[in-house]
Parts: C-alpha cells; structure tokens; sequence
C-alpha cells in the first residue's frame, strides 16, 4: 500500500537539534484493515503495486521498479480482472488490498486487461523490505485505508525522552480518488495510558508559547508580548473500550473536570508559561553568558527559526483535500500537567465521508 509516511525528522528547535536525544517512536499496534509500514512491514509480503477502483476491475496506478510485479509484465494503466480466479468487479478499495496482502514466497495469479486484450501473469511475492527498502529507515507508522478505501491516512507517534509531557503525532492523508474531503483537527483525540484525553495544541499557541519565551528571556529594554491566541474550539470523547465513541462540543471555554471508565478530562486552558518552557527549553541555555546585544539577537535567530519550523511541518487542515493530493505533518498534544505521557496511547479520528456524510472514526493504538 503506498505512499507511506515519509520520515519527518521531529525538529523542536533547529540550534539545539545536536543537542537533543532522538525521539521514541511508539509502537502501532494493528486492527482489522490495519497495515504496519516502516521499519515494522519489512517481513510483511509485497508485490509492488498499488491501484484504484474502476470499472471492471482496478487500475493499476503505480508499479515499483524491479519488483515482482514488474518483472510479471504489468504496467500502470492495466486493469486487473482476477487475481488467482478470485474476481475484483465487485470488490471495494478494502477488500483489493486484503486480496493482495499475501506472505513472502506465496504466488499470485493475475488475469488484466490492457488495450482491450486480456493478458495473463503470475509472481511470487517477496518481503516488502526488498521491495521497498527505503522503508527500512522510516520510523514504525500504521494505516488504514478510508472512505471506501479512496482515500488513506497513516500515523506515527514520537516523544522526545526530554518532554515527556508531550508528543506529536505525524499524519498522513492521501486522498487517491475520494470527491474534495475536509479534516477538523479539533475531533483528532489522543487518549493516553491512564485514559486521559490529551490536549491538543495548535499552532497558534505554539507561536505564542515561543514568542512569549523569548520575551520572558529578552535581556535589557522591553520585548513586546505577544498576543495570546484566540481560544481554540473544544471538543471532549467519550467512548468504551470496545470502540463505541462519540464527541461533545464543549464550547469555546467549555471544561471538562472528573473522570470516568468512558470520560475523558479536557482542561480549559493551557499554561502557556510551562507551554513556552517544554517548546523553548533550550532558547538561551547555551547563551546565557553572551553578552544581552548577542544574547538577544541569537534569541531571536532561534526563535524565527523554530516558528519557520513549525509553520512548515505542522498539520494543515484548514484547507480541503483534492483528489491526488498527499498531505503530512505533526501536530502537538500535552499532558497539560507535570505529568508524563506513555503507553498505550490510543489515537482516534473523526473522519466525515464526502459522498455519503457519514461519520467514519479511525481508531489506531500504540504501545
């Protein structure tokens, strides 16, 4: 199944990279319709292909060089028919994938057609990590096929061993043949090892949190303070462990406070002092003993460095999918407390279908 999540190297702040422990990959841990990729799928079969419903079959859209199934003879553009007399007209995007999904050594028998003549091929499928090895290095991410299968979103969760009060998420969502779909970032709910909803941050408060660390840090004179961002919409989950969940809108200053086995804490607003410092940590440490015109001047250089960095690797959703367009990028959620986040971690996505509007909710889980 591709595209898969490239590995997006996770950058808080580039001056203090070097600095930095490499960040831990959780590990995805998959469901029915779930597929592992990345360095997990290296023993997993593959043929090299991928295609997309049409009629009378699928059509094959990409093939891998040197593959199994380009050494079979297919080629973008044909449409497969049958594979091992199991017919594909009346399949959805979901069960094609499962037909194709076969352990390394078994063999596959293609009947396709391609200008209107009906041709034949056979394989023996091969591990993916030598089909596809440039997933070998990509961090472990699990995905699921949506809408039908017309579309797929692929995930990844890392934390940085020095802010366990944190993680990002890495997203993927390709949109293969799906009419326009938008996301709400806001129903994206991670649920953490003690059941607890995770707090979402959003850019705006990333921006915020980073220039207000750099006012608390100016030396000499006056920084201005930055604005405060507007309050983000809120949502809460509730849900039971057999999958069953809902969300509630709380309001622009809702809050959620207790707990239950199906509810999940939300706090109203964040500590954007404690915010700044998990985001900003590094900013200064190494510069404190510079002089302030210095000091102050290589604060900024970081600070406009890591807001370039967060502006280009964070999740966009406010802008709709097309159909062909492949969209990544993390997005931030904290504990909100001194409390550190670990396993398991449940990621849940409230999806809304183009065609039929009906709600589709994607469930990954973590270890």
């Amino acid at each position: 199944m591709k595209p898969v999540l490239s590995c997006i190297i996770l950058v808080l702040f580039v001056a203090a990279a070097a600095a930095q422990q490499k960040p831990r990959y959780f590990t995805p841990v998959p469901s029915k319709n779930q597929v592992l990729r990345g360095s997990l799928a290296g023993n997993e079969g593959a043929v090299g292909l991928d295609a997309k419903k049409g009629e009378g079959g699928f059509q094959v859209v990409t093939v891998k060089s040197a593959s199994p199934a380009e050494r079979a003879g297919i080629r973008p553009g044909d449409v497969l028919v049958s594979i091992n007399e199991k017919p594909l007209a009346s399949l959805q995007q979901m069960d094609f994938y499962e037909t194709l999904r076969k352990n390394p050594g078994e063999t596959l028998r293609f009947i396709f057609r391609r200008n209107n003549q009906e041709l034949n091929a056979s394989l023996v499928v091969e591990p993916r990590k030598e089909v596809y090895p440039e997933e070998a290095q990509v961090p472990p991410t699990i995905g699921q096929p949506i809408f039908e299968g017309r579309a797929l979103v692929q995930a990844a969760i890392a934390q940085r061993p020095e802010q366990p009060q944190s993680i990002t998420v890495w997203l993927l969502f390709a949109n293969r043949g799906a009419p326009i779909f938008g996301l709400d970032d806001a129903k994206f709910f991670i649920l953490d090892g003690q059941g607890q909803q995770l707090r979402r941050v959003t850019v705006d408060e990333l921006r915020y949190s980073i220039q207000l660390w750099v006012a608390q840090n100016w030396r000499g004179g006056n920084y201005p303070p930055p604005t405060p961002p507007p309050p983000q919409r809120r949502y809460t989950i509730t849900g039971t462990e057999t999958g069953t969940y809902t969300v509630t809108d709380l309001g622009t200053f809702g809050t959620v406070s207790g707990t239950s086995t199906g509810t999940y804490t939300v706090t109203q607003e964040p500590d954007y002092g404690q915010l700044g410092y998990m985001l900003g940590y590094s900013l200064g440490t190494a510069i404190r003993q510079r002089r302030d015109r210095k000091h102050n001047q290589k604060l900024l250089q970081q600070a406009q460095r890591a807001l370039s960095e967060w502006d280009a690797n964070y999740f966009k959703s406010q802008s709709p999918i097309i159909p062909g367009e492949n969209r990544r990028g993390g997005m931030v959620y904290w504990s909100g407390s001194g409390r550190g986040i670990g396993p398991p971690l449940k990621l849940i996505l409230f999806l809304t279908d183009p065609t039929t509007k009906a709600e589709e909710i994607v469930a990954f889980q973590f270890k």
